[in-house]
C-alpha cells in the first residue's frame, strides 16, 4: 500500500477491509462511499482488462472486456474488475515479486467473485450470475 505521502507500507487484512468499508481513496477523507469513474478504452488489448494510475479516480477499462461481459450478461467479472481497479485508486499496488497475482487487488477481486458466485448458487438466482449487465459509456462533455 502506498499512502498519498511516503513510501510503501504493509496493511493487515483487517486494515484492507477497513479501507474498503470507509471508501477511502488515496489522499481523501473517509466518506463511506467507494467512488468509481471508468473510461472505456479501445486501445487496451487482451488479456489486459484495465489500467489505473495509483491514487487517481478515473481508470480505463478495455472495450473488449466490456463487450464480452455485456454479450454474456456477466455481472460478476465487471464487479471483480471494479474492486480490483478501485483498490489501485485507494493506493494498493501490484508487487512484481509476487508475479502480480498474489497481491491485494487480485485477492480481493477473487473474494468478490467467490462471494457473488456462492450467492448465485444459494439463491438459484441466475440474475446474479447472468443478470442484465448495464455498462454505460461516459457522457460526452458539453
Amino acid at each position: 500500500f502506498r499512502p498519498a505521502v511516503g513510501s510503501r507500507i504493509s496493511k493487515t487484512p483487517a486494515e484492507v477491509v477497513q479501507i474498503i468499508n470507509d471508501g477511502l481513496e488515496r489522499g481523501t477523507f473517509v466518506d463511506g462511499t467507494i467512488d468509481i469513474a471508468i473510461r472505456q478504452d479501445p486501445t487496451i488489448d487482451a488479456p489486459v482488462v484495465g489500467s489505473t494510475t495509483p491514487g487517481k479516480l478515473l481508470w480505463r477499462t478495455s472495450s473488449w472486456f466490456i463487450e464480452k461481459s455485456t454479450s454474456r450478461s456477466d455481472t460478476i467479472s465487471p464487479a471483480r474488475h471494479m474492486i480490483h481497479e478501485w483498490l489501485h485508486v485507494a493506493g494498493f499496488m501490484h508487487k512484481r515479486q509476487n508475479g502480480y497475482r498474489e497481491d491485494v487487488a487480485y485477492l480481493v477481486g477473487d473474494i468478490v467473485r467467490q462471494i457473488l458466485t456462492e450467492l448465485a448458487a444459494q439463491k438459484s438466482d441466475a440474475s446474479i450470475l447472468r443478470g442484465p449487465c448495464r455498462i454505460r459509456s461516459p457522457r460526452s462533455e458539453p
